[in-house]
């Protein structure tokens, strides 16, 4: 059986909770768990500030942990680069630092494909990743945390399209499609 506190996606968590959790930077596993768990709430909040902070404790504690950790971590720093960041370039060099890709689960897989894509001003194949990443999502169990994920993805595609539209631009038309003619043969 599901708690409560399971079905409350990151963004809602108690800040007095996440700065307790954090405050003992004592270089522990527990140190990194903290701003792991503070990263995510920040992330989820669009807090980047707040979240780049927390995300750099964890890449500072990321030697406690073992490598497929580490690769999920460093990971979420390419994610974070290329998203936030807007630097395809820096988010390459950390993904780079990724060891075993391809044993980082699919779910982690596609963010970091759509936010790699999206540095690169890619927004098609970034929706069409996005697109395979959402099918995942629904053939998951009906659970509290495939709806959280689901709401998440939802607005992620929203954001993909904002950026897209604002890459863009108002779309300047010719003459003859806005039914002036050729100018040209008038007196």
């Amino acid at each position: 059986m599901e708690t409560k506190a399971r079905r409350v996606r990151s963004k809602h968590w108690k800040r007095t909770w996440l700065n307790a959790a954090v405050s003992a930077q004592d270089g522990s596993v527990d140190d990194f768990a903290a701003n792991r768990l503070a990263y995510a709430s920040a992330n989820d909040r669009k807090e980047t500030v707040n979240a780049a902070l927390h995300l750099e404790r964890c890449l500072e504690l990321i030697g406690l942990l073992g490598s497929s950790i580490q690769d999920l971590v460093v990971l979420e720093a390419a994610v974070f680069t290329a998203w936030f960041r807007k630097d395809a370039v820096t988010a390459q060099k950390w993904l780079a630092q990724v060891k075993r890709l391809k044993a980082v689960p699919q779910s982690m897989r596609v963010p970091a494909d759509v936010a790699m894509t999206c540095a690169r001003k890619e927004f098609d194949p970034a929706l069409r990743r996005w697109q395979e990443g959402f099918a995942f999502i629904e053939q998951l169990p009906a659970t509290s945390v495939r709806e959280k994920l689901r709401a998440s993805f939802l607005e992620w595609r929203a954001e993909i399209e904002e950026r897209q539209q604002a890459e863009v631009g108002p779309q300047t038309l010719a003459p003859e499609a806005l039914g002036v003619g050729d100018t040209r043969s008038q007196p």
